[in-house]
């Protein structure tokens, strides 16, 4: 009876130190994922850092403007949104999209760069290697032949390459 006690106690202690050691390592994974998060969506903000919250005048002068376009903005919130406007612009290499509130700011929600001159945050840019991109972001959370995507806990970024470098950046942004 008494190696059976034994024995039972064993067990139980060895099932309860390999529960501990599962959630472990579950909250560690968890832990690295939040800090990837961060790391993804930290470099969309800075990215976006030059349009975003500014006032129409201040993303005109950022470079040469091809173009620009405004239609009303639909939300369902009526009171706040109602004469906000969709904003496109349209310069060299860079298309920036997002929504312009009267009296406030304009909220950036995509940036497309296609021109080399654009510089992401940590020196990545148009003409980037693969592994550049995989050295500075970590692993994506989706790879294809010729893309790499990376999301952050709110934010995303693709990337798309030929030959092995970056030709096109498009960036995603949440803006509630």
């Amino acid at each position: 009876m008494k190696i059976l006690c034994l024995a039972i106690f064993a067990l139980s202690a060895l099932f309860c130190n390999l529960a501990f050691a599962t959630e472990t390592n579950v909250l560690a994974r968890e832990t690295e994922w939040l800090k990837q998060a961060r790391v993804i969506d930290t470099f969309v903000w800075e990215s976006a850092e030059p349009f975003y919250g500014r006032q129409l005048e201040e993303i005109r002068r950022y470079g040469r403007l091809k173009g620009e376009e405004s239609k009303p903005y639909t939300s369902g919130l009526i009171d706040v949104f109602t004469e906000s406007t969709h904003r496109t612009f349209r310069f060299s290499g860079v298309l920036v999209q997002g929504f312009f509130v009267p009296k406030d700011r304009f909220f950036v929600q995509s940036i497309e760069v296609t021109s080399p001159t654009f510089i992401f945050p940590k020196g990545l840019r148009i003409g980037s290697s693969l592994e550049d991109v995989k050295s500075v972001l970590g692993i994506p959370i989706s790879l294809g032949t010729e893309m790499l995507q990376y999301g952050g806990e709110s934010e995303t970024v693709t990337f798309h390459f030929e030959r092995g470098r970056v030709v096109k950046v498009h960036l995603q942004i949440y803006t509630g």
